[in-house]
Order: structure tokens, then C-alpha cells, then sequence
């Protein structure tokens, strides 16, 4: 049976990697944290999935209890931003069927404004600040642990929920991707050097020759 899928509130993207997967830090993954502020739809949206999870930890407490010192819960995909509640979803780029060893490739459905499918190679930069829906697959885990050895060994379940991305609708798309400005650098504007790009002349810049 195919699992429900959850359509979050709109919401500006952070650090998107959704035409692409970051394959930087281990196997390419798509990704992105997406801040709404958009209350009543946010609650909306993590109550469902907090209610998922509840029932998912109750069983898995009632049936491995006693297998473990602890069960412990690991923190939902969902915080607290600077301008509403950021949403963390993900989707690795390759699965594989540990059973089977069948492997595939994940692919992530796109969408305009108005609902209409876009192809991946049609689609604008979806760089960070663009205005996003996301259509996410809960996804319910656990993962064994401990710490110590000997008598001193305790162990753990751990109990958590993440969300894959099935679907993407940019209602907003931003051309630049994460972009840093001259002030979440640290500068501030002084009097001087300033570059105008009308009148700038690659010839007459310097290089690093210049300065030995």
C-alpha cells in the first residue's frame, strides 16, 4: 500500500538541492529546509505527523521494550526559525532493496504556480529565498544504539521520523542559489572602491602576477 503523502504550507527555501543532489558529505541527497510562517498551516501539518509518529512509538514500545535500556525519541523534522517554522525534508538520490538488491533511482515531480507538471530541465534555478509547497512522504524509523562495554553497556532504540520530498511546486523561483551578501559576511558600507558592472573592464583588472 502506498504510504499517504503530506503537502506542507508554502514557505521560502533555505539551501535547496533539488535539481541537484549534494553529493559533498556522503551519497547525493536532495534537500531542503523550508521556513513558513503560515501558523494555522504549520500546525495543521506537524499535527498529522506528530499524530504518525505517536502511534508508531507506541507500538514500537510495546514491542521492543524489553529488547532495550531505552527507548529514546529523536527530535521531528520540524524547528524554529527566525521567521517561522523551518521544515527539514530530504530524498536520497539511489535506493536499494536490502532484501532483493534491486537498486533504483529516486526522482523528485515538479510543478508550477499553477499546478501544471514541469519537466527538470525546464525548470528555473530553485536557489535559496525561492517560495515553495512540498508534497513529503513520512518516512518511520529505528536504529539501534549503545554506549559503554561490559557490565556498564546500555543500549538504546532510537525512534524517529523524517520526510522524503515526492514533489515539488515552486510558486516563487530565485535565480541565485544561497547566495551570501556583504552583510551576513560581516561588512558594512564605507566611502570608496565601488564596482560598477556597465563600465568595468576585464582586461584592466589585475590578477595574482600583479602583486609579486
Amino acid at each position: 500500500m502506498a504510504k499517504k503523502l503530506h503537502t506542507t504550507p508554502k514557505g521560502t527555501a533555505i539551501y535547496p538541492w533539488l535539481q541537484k543532489a549534494d553529493d559533498k558529505f556522503g551519497d547525493p541527497t536532495y534537500k531542503v529546509d523550508l521556513e513558513s510562517d503560515d501558523i494555522d498551516g504549520v500546525n495543521k501539518f506537524t499535527a498529522k505527523l506528530q499524530d504518525i509518529y505517536n502511534e508508531f512509538l507506541e507500538e514500537v514500545t510495546e514491542e521492543k521494550e524489553g529488547d532495550y535500556d531505552e527507548i529514546v525519541e529523536e527530535e521531528m523534522p520540524w524547528f524554529d526559525g527566525d521567521n517561522g517554522t523551518v521544515i527539514r525534508a530530504k530524498l536520497n538520490k539511489f535506493g536499494k532493496n536490502k532484501r532483493t538488491g534491486e537498486e533504483w533511482e529516486n526522482k523528485i515531480a515538479f510543478y508550477d504556480a499553477k499546478g501544471h507538471g514541469v519537466d527538470k530541465s525546464a525548470l528555473p534555478v530553485i536557489g535559496g529565498g525561492s517560495v515553495l509547497r512540498l508534497s513529503v512522504e513520512p518516512n518511520l524509523w529505528t536504529i539501534p544504539d549503545s554506549e559503554g562495554r561490559g557490565k556498564n553497556k546500555k543500549t538504546f532504540l532510537k525512534v524517529g521520523l523524517s520526510l522524503r520530498i515526492k514533489a515539488v511546486q515552486v510558486i516563487e523561483a530565485k535565480q541565485q542559489r544561497n547566495a551570501a551578501t556583504a552583510e551576513s559576511m560581516g561588512f558594512e558600507e564605507e566611502e570608496g572602491y565601488e564596482y560598477n558592472p556597465d563600465t568595468f573592464d576585464a582586461e584592466d583588472a589585475g590578477d595574482d602576477d600583479d602583486m609579486l
